[in-house]
């Protein structure tokens, strides 16, 4: 049987290498698909990253309003970019909105200004193509800080 190896941020808790209430990033995370949103969390939970994770771009809003009202920091908003009745450019500006400091990241399979594709927008600070990679969302994650 292989051996899980608990998340860094974990690891160094069991130990009392990372201070009590040590800042970790926030990240909400929002995809029409529940397999995506799923990748998403594991991945960036197990660099000690905290992930809220919204299906689709109605329930996305909600989040981001949510954790608005609610204080809390949103420290990367990561949001597909085509979903079904509110899309990624809504996520874009209701982030810039209501968290204004946070790194929005887009997922898209499609190249940035497909023929007959709405144009991606200027707002972002990143795009990472669909299907998404490791390496590809830790490069996009990086630079934020935690909280």
């Amino acid at each position: 049987m292989p051996i899980r190896r608990p998340p860094p941020a974990a690891f160094l808790a069991v130990f009392g290498l990372l201070a009590a209430g040590a800042a970790r990033r926030l990240v909400l995370a929002i995809d029409d698909e529940p397999l995506i949103l799923m990748t998403i969390k594991t991945l960036l939970e197990r660099d000690g990253t905290e992930v809220l994770t919204a299906v689709g771009g109605e329930e996305g809003l909600r989040a981001v309003r949510a954790l608005s009202q609610e204080g809390r920091k949103v420290d990367v908003v990561i949001s597909d970019w085509l979903m079904p009745q509110v899309g990624g450019a809504e996520i874009v500006r209701a982030a810039r909105q209501f968290h204004p400091a946070s790194r929005i990241i887009l997922l898209t399979g499609l190249r940035p200004q497909a023929d007959g594709q709405e144009a991606l927008p200027q707002a972002v600070d990143a795009i990472v193509a669909k299907p998404v990679r490791a390496a590809d969302l830790r490069r996009a994650v990086a630079p934020a800080a935690p909280g």
